[in-house]
């Protein structure tokens, strides 16, 4: 089908100044809407987890996991036991600290494992989200630095080991 377009030369100057009104409010409900999600993504960190690393989320969350959530944000210090399997390790070596260093409620993280190989797969989990996650890049840049002498890059992360 053959179409032919013809331009008469005459500019509708209230058409094409209705379009830019609607353009420009378009633009201004998708920033309101923007920041709507911004902060309540903010306020729940599950959330954030599931939205930005779906990959690692792949099951129904547990319903013990919100309230993990919830005493995490409010505590310095917490011990959580829970079945093998129940995804406690994603949840909070991975998704809760993620949303704590997006959301700027964490300069450092600091992970502890019973073994410095499985403390290394953990660092190494999370750094590799934030140097290629696309959808955390939104909540970036991020920067990653040797601290001290003694640190060894493993997987793109410094790490440090000691035995005391």
């Amino acid at each position: 089908m053959d179409v032919a377009l013809t331009w008469t030369g005459k500019v509708d100057e209230e058409s094409i100044a209705s379009e830019h009104r609607l353009y420009e409010q378009t633009q201004e409900e998708q920033r309101q809407k923007g920041e709507r999600i911004y902060h309540e993504l903010s306020l729940d960190p599950l959330r954030f987890a599931r939205e930005n690393l779906a990959h690692h989320f792949t099951k129904p969350s547990a319903s013990f996991h919100a309230s993990i959530l919830k005493e995490a944000m409010l505590a310095r210090k917490l011990v959580v036991g829970a079945p093998r399997g129940s995804a406690k390790s994603t949840l909070l070596m991975l998704g809760y600290p993620l949303h704590a260093v997006c959301f700027g409620r964490f300069k450092f993280i600091v992970m502890i494992s019973n073994t410095f190989t499985k403390a290394a797969e953990f660092v190494d989990t999370f750094v590799r989200e934030m140097k290629y996650n696309r959808k955390l890049a939104l909540f970036g840049p991020f920067q990653f630095l040797k601290d001290a002498e003694g640190d060894v890059e493993q997987g793109g992360a410094f790490v440090r080991s000691a035995f005391l």
